[in-house]
């Protein structure tokens, strides 16, 4: 039984090796592909500006790139805000109605409960623990604040 546990050990270990090699890999082939983008976009700013610069002049070719990307820029976090708000009404609706679904499962067993004392107080301790949790915003209930 030991050299089972130990093979199966052997073979989890070799395995994570295995998978940490590739992700480093990965991750150094990514960085240097982000890093090689941003020279190109660096190229192809640097470009923009030349040539608009030969019709409007360099100071107003920088400044209206440089402005360009400040709206781009606004843009992005606008759209991101919106999404962040999507995603929380969503979450919140998900919420909903998963303790609507199991108010609606917890119905049918409440005689159940009331003629069982033991049900019954188990049901008061978990209540009350429920309350206090959401209270004291401890696990589920925590609140993340910005």
């Amino acid at each position: 039984m030991s050299s089972l546990v130990t093979l199966l050990t052997s073979l989890s270990t070799e395995e994570l090796g295995i998978r940490l090699n590739r992700a480093r890999r990965l991750a150094v082939a990514y960085a240097i592909a982000g890093v090689l983008g941003l020279l190109a976009v660096a190229c192809l700013l640097t470009a923009a500006i030349v040539y608009i610069g030969q019709i409007y002049g360099p100071v107003a070719a920088a400044l209206g790139v440089a402005g360009a990307l400040v709206l781009l820029a606004i843009i992005v976090v606008v759209v991101a805000s919106l999404m962040n708000a999507a995603a929380r009404r969503r979450q919140k609706a998900q919420r909903a109605a998963r303790q609507s679904a199991l108010v609606g499962a917890a119905v049918p067993l409440v005689p159940l409960i009331i003629k069982s004392r033991i049900l019954l107080g188990l049901t008061a301790a978990a209540g009350s623990s429920y309350l206090a949790a959401r209270y004291f915003e401890i696990g589920p209930f925590r609140r993340e604040r910005m």
